[in-house]
């Protein structure tokens, strides 16, 4: 019944002085912005972790550390492929240094210089639009900077994206011209040159939402006692959590889901946003996949039953900017994109309208159902008459 066994100390190791072993057997392998080291760690019991101690891209110190219970580490922060030397310490409880062990690490270009090379500026509606590749789904800053009126170049927007095709837009400028600048950083602050352009902002104004007049909805569709009034479209509330902020429709079996409104003036349309219930973002009624339709004449906009005389002028089935298609799941870069509304731009030559049907093919959780909490446009007013 007795077997004899060692003890293990419990508790803190006792403070000494003497320096563990050093790392032994490394190797490298390189990544663009960073390389992995790996290597064998030393027997000490008392090993608390290996650190690397480097320089990075802009000549700045830099630590990292992995624990006694791996054999590898990642060093990063780098911009431009150059060779780096390295040193690896092995550090005890005790805070003892090992001797340094140099190691040369060479990683490739950071991506952000991939990106830089496919970003893409054009002018825009109220401002301009850029888009960009990101293959790698690396994290980085899109730093967007324009002239003031001075003629000083200022920040103007900064676009946080993981996304592997992302995009962005600046909005709220005049039309006029003015030079535009954008670079491309990584969150280590590593940045590529800046892409310069000169650019005219297309004309374009936010319609009056107090202008706004309900229209009658068809008798095919039912109205969810859990939402709100079709009035809380223009009711310039915007991002909600509340469920009776939403227009809310049941379809009753129909294949797509529809609602008009009266935009109280014709206007040619360049964009609009789209708000959808804040507790309940891409699942359930999110409108996903929907249609715009217009028409400038009020008879056909009383006819809730016919598509007859109506102009359909975008289609879009959405996806989250994030590029996550797990159902309901959102990162930080879904919810700021919801909460400042989805945006959608509308094609050339910009349509002319005076009503608008907005008519939902599929939501994000496949039901028979749509909520909208908020549209906002943006156009050029061509007729104010009611």
């Amino acid at each position: 019944m007795f077997v004899g066994c060692n003890e293990e100390p419990i508790g803190q190791y006792a403070v000494d002085g003497v320096a563990p072993g050093f790392v032994t057997n490394t190797s490298v392998e390189n990544f663009k912005g960073y390389s992995e080291i790996t290597y064998t760690i030393p027997s000490d019991k008392d090993l608390s972790y290996v650190a690397a101690f480097y320089t990075d891209s802009k000549g700045e110190n830099r630590e990292t550390r992995a624990s006694a219970f791996s054999n590898k580490l990642i060093v990063n922060g780098f911009a431009k492929s150059e060779e780096i030397e390295v040193k690896l310490v092995a550090v005890d409880k005790s805070d003892n240094f090992s001797s340094g062990v140099p190691v040369k690490i060479k990683p490739f270009d950071s991506p952000i210089f991939d990106v830089y090379n496919t970003l893409n500026i054009e002018e825009a509606f109220g401002g301009i639009k850029l888009s960009w590749d990101n293959p790698d789904k690396f994290g980085i800053v899109v730093e967007v900077n324009g002239e003031d009126s001075t003629g000083v170049m200022v920040p103007l927007e900064n676009f946080y994206s993981s996304a592997e095709n992302g995009s962005g837009a600046v909005r709220g400028l005049n039309s006029e011209a003015r030079n535009f600048g954008v670079v491309i950083r990584d969150q280590y602050y590593n940045t590529t040159d800046t892409l310069k352009k000169e650019l005219i902002p297309l004309f374009e104004e936010l319609l009056n939402k107090d202008l706004c007049q309900e229209m009658p909805f068809s008798k095919k569709f039912t109205q969810s006692p859990w939402g709100g009034p079709m009035t809380g479209i223009w009711d310039n509330v915007g991002y909600t959590s509340s469920g009776t902020n939403a227009f809310d429709l049941f379809g009753n079996g129909e294949d797509s889901i529809y609602f008009t409104y009266d935009l109280g003036v014709t206007a040619k349309l360049s964009r609009f946003k789209m708000w959808s219930r804040g507790d309940q973002l891409y699942k359930l009624a999110h409108p996903r996949h929907f249609q715009i339709w217009v028409t400038t004449d009020p008879e056909i906009a009383k006819n809730t039953d016919s598509f007859d005389g109506w102009q359909m002028v975008f289609e879009v089935k959405t996806e989250k900017v994030s590029g996550n298609d797990e159902y309901g799941a959102i990162t930080a870069e879904d919810l700021e994109h919801a909460k400042a509304g989805e945006e959608f731009e509308m094609g050339l030559p910009a349509p002319t309208a005076r009503f608008i049907r907005f008519r939902t093919l599929e939501t994000w959780g496949h039901m028979d159902r749509s909520w909208v909490s908020e549209l906002s446009w943006w156009g050029e007013v061509i007729d104010e008459q009611n």
